[in-house]
């Protein structure tokens, strides 16, 4: 007997966890997976318990299954977490959105809510160290002998 598609994708998933802990972690008997060994078609039901008990995508697990072609699942690398859509942007867009961030916080301390103000430091702004502001904007050479970008900082 070939082996399908699906069970192969049902081993790589599953990975070292035997049948009955992975028929256990999706919430169904162990038999679907001696049926889908045999080569029986996967139940849409059981694909979908299965992606979700191991949190992957559950349209590329319903092309995995057959249920669906890929090229109805359109597949494709989509970012979910923070840092893959933080890299998926381009600087100006990231530019873009800091400038629209900024243009929303709030104009004084006492506008802001309370979860914000824990966060704010207690200094004033007219106390701020100035020469510690000039260092972070110094362009003299960098101690490992690049310059500074005299461009961005002409004074």
């Amino acid at each position: 007997m070939t082996e399908t598609r699906w069970w192969a994708y049902v081993q790589k998933l599953i990975g070292n966890d035997t049948a009955q802990d992975a028929a256990k972690r999706a919430g169904f008997s162990k038999s679907a997976f001696t049926r889908w060994k045999q080569g029986a078609n996967a139940d849409p039901e059981f694909v979908v318990q299965l992606a979700r008990a191991y949190k992957v995508n559950i349209v590329e697990a319903l092309a995995e299954s057959g249920l669906i072609t890929d090229d109805e699942a359109a597949l494709r690398l989509v970012p979910v977490g923070k840092t893959e859509i933080l890299r998926s942007i381009s600087i100006a867009e990231l530019a873009e959105e800091i400038i629209r961030k900024a243009k929303e916080l709030p104009r004084s301390e006492s506008d802001a809510p309370d979860n914000i103000r824990a966060l704010a430091p207690n200094d004033r702004p007219d106390e701020v160290d100035h020469r510690a502001l000039r260092s972070v904007a110094d362009k003299s050479p960098r101690e490992d002998g690049h310059g500074g970008d005299e461009s961005a900082w002409d004074a």
